[in-house]
């Protein structure tokens, strides 16, 4: 029988090897891919761009990407003399930025995916929000984003691989109402 020690835990001193710490699932759960690559490798989120209010013909589907999301704090620091540090006071919750690294693939191998470039192009070149679908972005509510930054680049040695990024920014539809008061002001 084993007998291993945990460093810095004065509560616990030995465990035995017969401990079972992360036993073994019998039946292993798995998530349900949403597409098949060209390859025939399971797709298991894709981020894709609505057209809807957007004046663009098709929705584009971006398969092969990793997504990022990041959120600040507004936070007003105030300093007060004699006072080591600052008085936090919390305000809200900043957008999400959303960094998006992919490939726009083409099906055959020796032609440029000119058409999903230029789709791509479309949609970077919006003034407006875009409606996006995502089950990874959902988690966190988002639904619709605005275009911040964009890249797109050739790679040496593949004629149907566009790699590109892009950082977004979450968007929410937000609803004003006017006050019907002879004192209020616009």
């Amino acid at each position: 029988m084993a007998i291993f020690t945990l460093p810095n835990n004065p509560n616990i001193s030995t465990i035995s090897s017969h401990a079972n710490l992360f036993p073994k699932q019998t039946a292993e759960p798995s998530d349900t891919p949403v597409a098949t690559s060209y390859l025939g490798t399971p797709i298991y989120d894709l981020l894709i761009f609505q057209n809807k209010d957007t004046g663009i013909s098709e929705d584009m589907n971006l398969a092969d990407v990793l997504l990022t999301v990041s959120q600040s704090k507004n936070i007003v620091k105030t300093q007060i003399s004699g006072r080591a540090g600052t008085v936090k006071e919390y305000i809200s919750l900043n957008d999400f930025q959303i960094n998006v690294q992919g490939y726009l693939i083409g099906v055959n191998p020796n032609e440029f995916p000119k058409n999903l470039v230029a789709l791509w192009e479309q949609y970077m070149n919006l003034n407006t929000q875009i409606s996006v679908a995502s089950n990874f972005l959902s988690i966190f509510d988002i639904t619709s984003v605005v275009v911040d930054t964009f890249r797109i680049a050739q790679q040496e040695g593949f004629r149907n691989a566009v790699p590109f990024t892009m950082s977004l920014i979450s968007d929410e539809d937000i609803e004003l109402q006017l006050s019907d008061d002879a004192n209020s002001t616009i």
